[in-house]
């Protein structure tokens, strides 16, 4: 697969892998081929575009719905484009972070059925996540700007100029 000899050519050049620890780059390209990295990654960004299409469908009242498709249309093609570069990050990340019995225990939790099911969920989540703090947004960003009125004039009022 094209992703596996990018990551390990990202792995070969990362100055995590300064010590050539090939077995954390052969799990790397397990845990990835397990989790089927490239599959998920592109289907967060599908769901991603769906979210932003039903925003824009709700909330742009100068675009109509054929202008909004083509709009998410080209968005998902430019997020698909940056997979490879997902991936390389996550590989990076994971030697940044992970030991090799860590990476290893992880293997193995992906390999269980609690592990499948939760690598098919994960994109899933992640845009629900997304979705429950856009519908937070709002009230939380008041409740900021009021607690900053207040700081600022409690400042002002213990330091008069």
């Amino acid at each position: 697969m094209r992703f596996i000899a990018l990551i390990l050519l990202c792995c070969f050049a990362s100055p995590a892998f300064a010590d050539d620890n090939t077995e954390k780059q052969k799990l790397i390209v397990q845990i990835f081929e397990e989790t089927h990295m490239d599959q998920t990654i592109n289907k967060s960004f599908k769901q991603l575009s769906t979210v932003l299409k039903q925003n824009l469908l709700r909330n742009a009242k100068n675009l109509t719905a054929e202008q909004i498709g083509i709009f998410s249309e080209i968005f998902e093609q430019e997020m698909i484009g940056l997979t490879d570069d997902v991936m390389a990050f996550s590989a990076d990340f994971w030697v940044r972070n992970f030991t090799l019995e860590e990476m290893q225990s992880i293997l193995v939790f992906y390999r269980t059925d609690a592990g499948k099911k939760s690598i098919d969920l994960m994109p899933q989540l992640m845009v629900e996540n997304q979705q429950f703090i856009q519908n937070k947004l709002p009230g939380m960003l008041q409740n900021l700007q009021q607690k900053f009125k207040q700081r600022l004039e409690q400042q002002q009022e213990s330091n008069p100029s």
